[in-house]
This record gives C-alpha cells, structure tokens and sequence, in this order.
C-alpha cells in the first residue's frame, strides 16, 4: 500500500512554561506548553495540542542560543486525545528590551491515530512557532 497524504493549514494561540538550567555554554531546559487550533486544522476536529519538552542547547552568543528540542505531545480533538512525539529545534535571542527574548522553532510531530480508532494510521505534524519569552529572575 502506498500513503496516503491528505494536507491542513491552521494556526495555534497558547503560552508555554519553561525552566532553563545554563551549565557554562550549554543550557538545558523542560517545559510544558499548551494552544488553541484554529483555521483547516479546526475544521478537520484538532481542537487543541499540548506537550511536555526538553531541550538542549548551546550559547552562539552572549544573547543568542540555539537548541534541539524532544517532546511527548497529545492532540485534543473531537474523535479524542491523539498521542504523539515531536522532534525538532529552534533559536532563542534577547531582545534590547530586557527580559524579553524572540524564539523561532521548529518541530515535526508523528501521532498514532489507533487512539482514536484509525489502527495502523500514523499522522504526521509539521509546526513552525514565532514567540516572545519572558524570563523571570
């Protein structure tokens, strides 16, 4: 059998939180973060998507970090939750108004759809994320 690929557009509102550990030039880090689907992915049921994270990452700069990233993520939808992984990285930089940071990610995500009765059919997530960080101290 040959896959079948079907393709949905959306977009996602929500907030995360993270504590990050620096160990010289490397930080690591663990989060949890949570957002709202809107637009086609909506449409075809995604309500919501949520994950645990960690990453690690080195320091390119005094400002500036770019990391991996590994996360056990789950789909709020309306057949039920899907549970997945998501594999990705991203970069983080300070901005001159601190303590705000601007953080571009990446990360692909593979559900097993069996949770909600589609056995043997995987589905797979593309995400790019644009977001502002706020670092207490």
């Amino acid at each position: 059998l040959s896959p079948v690929n079907v393709g949905s557009n959306g977009m996602e509102a929500g907030g995360n939180l993270n504590y990050s550990v620096a160990l010289g030039a490397f930080v690591v880090s663990a989060g949890f973060d949570y957002g709202r689907v809107f637009g086609d992915l909506s449409t075809i049921g995604v309500d919501g998507a949520m994950s645990i994270y960690g990453t690690a990452g080195v320091l390119v700069s005094a400002n500036t970090q770019v990391y991996t990233l590994l996360a056990r993520s789950r789909l709020d939808t309306t057949l039920g939750n899907v549970d997945g992984w998501q594999l990705g990285g991203g970069i983080q930089t300070k901005l001159p108004t601190a303590p705000l940071f601007l953080r571009l990610e990446y990360r692909h995500g593979i559900y097993d759809l069996s949770d909600v009765g589609f056995n043997g059919v995987d589905a797979t997530m593309d995400v790019v994320r644009i977001g502002f960080d706020y670092k207490l101290n």
